[in-house]
């Protein structure tokens, strides 16, 4: 009875043509191996950049890593954070990496197709954003100065707000990569030494912007976000190989140094200068504060209508009362339209 069936189902699997089930099966397997291939590939990738760069961090700061036992946590196959702390003048060092979507490979050969015909779609980079805070202690005069890699500039300045302040201009003093978006050319002058431009012109394909500002990288949308609180910005291009990393590390020493001279004393900003960039400050504390009267502004007149809406309802069985209701709006209404003639005149 059994040897009947099982030959049954075995004859029934022979005769069967299993083409497509073998297309599908094919093709899921090919997908699982590139998302596990394209994770690997950004995993390893970014975990040789981490290695290296933490043995030259450890003899930066007291601690690296995430925790005393972890380097570093993805949210993703792309993203990555770590983290660094315990050093003068830095509170805080966090490296924030975004990796290109190798993991998802008909995603990323899309991105590189359409960047390859389209210019405005943006070039796809693993790259590296770190952002050192220095100690609330520290007393800095406010000030924004970067030097800005020249590809992808306009997009650069609409991602980060500090840069939005600021004026672009070129300088005999930056290799022709580069461009400097800043609040005053003497705040350039005082942080430029012969030694920051050879950086740059050996590390043009590393180095995307170095900041320094008061200001925020997001746009602040209520006045206490405004107030000045000073930080740096590093973004780099995330290569792994032998050189890259080795010119990484004398990069991040470099930006390291810049700190420690704008944390000291010798680095000063005029009077004059500090007042132009206080006017500015302020210009904006002034448009963002319309901003906010302006939405409390609507906020009200929404929560208006609503309570008229509620008042209607309610009268809609009484005619006479929604009448007088309503008539009681338009007097109201012509009341303001003849206040608002009256200022003009």
């Amino acid at each position: 009875m059994l040897e009947g069936y099982f030959a049954g189902v075995q004859e029934r699997v022979l005769s069967r043509s299993w083409n497509m089930e073998g297309i599908v099966l094919a093709l899921v397997l090919v997908t699982v191996g590139l998302y596990l291939g394209g994770s690997y590939a950004n995993k390893s990738k970014f975990e040789s950049w981490i290695r290296e760069q933490s043995k030259n961090l450890e003899s930066q700061f007291f601690q690296v890593g995430v925790s005393k036992k972890e380097l570093f946590f993805s949210d993703d196959e792309q993203h990555y954070v770590s983290y660094a702390s315990g050093r003068v003048n830095v509170a805080q060092f966090i490296m924030k990496f975004t990796l290109e979507s190798r993991q998802n490979f008909t995603v990323w050969l899309m991105e590189h197709v359409f960047h390859f015909f389209f210019e405005s779609i943006e070039a796809l980079n693993d790259e590296v954003e770190i952002t050192a805070t220095l100690h609330d202690d520290i007393k800095v005069d406010p000030f924004i100065c970067a030097i800005v890699n020249k590809d992808d500039m306009d997009k650069k300045r609409k991602d980060n707000y500090f840069l939005s302040l600021t004026k672009t201009s070129d300088s005999d003093k930056l290799p022709v990569e580069y461009v400097y978006m800043s609040e005053s050319a003497e705040i350039n002058d005082a942080l430029w030494t012969p030694e920051l431009k050879e950086l740059l012109e050996q590390n043009v394909d590393l180095i995307q912007y170095i900041a320094f500002t008061d200001q925020s990288s997001v746009h602040p949308f209520s006045l206490d976000e405004t107030k000045p609180k000073f930080k740096a910005y590093l973004k780099l291009k995330l290569k792994s190989d032998k050189s890259s990393l080795a010119r990484t590390s004398e990069i991040i020493n470099r930006f390291l140094e810049l700190i420690d001279f704008i944390a000291s004393k010798k680095f000063k900003i005029r009077s004059e200068v500090s007042k132009k960039i206080a006017k500015v400050r302020e210009a904006e504390v002034k448009k963002l504060q319309k901003l906010i009267d302006q939405d409390k502004k609507e906020q009200l007149e929404e929560q208006k209508l609503e309570e008229m809406k509620k008042q209607r309802e309610k009268l809609k069985n009484n005619p006479k009362e929604l009448e007088k209701l309503e008539k009681k709006q338009r007097e109201k209404q012509q009341r303001k339209m003849m206040k608002k003639q009256r200022v003009r005149g």
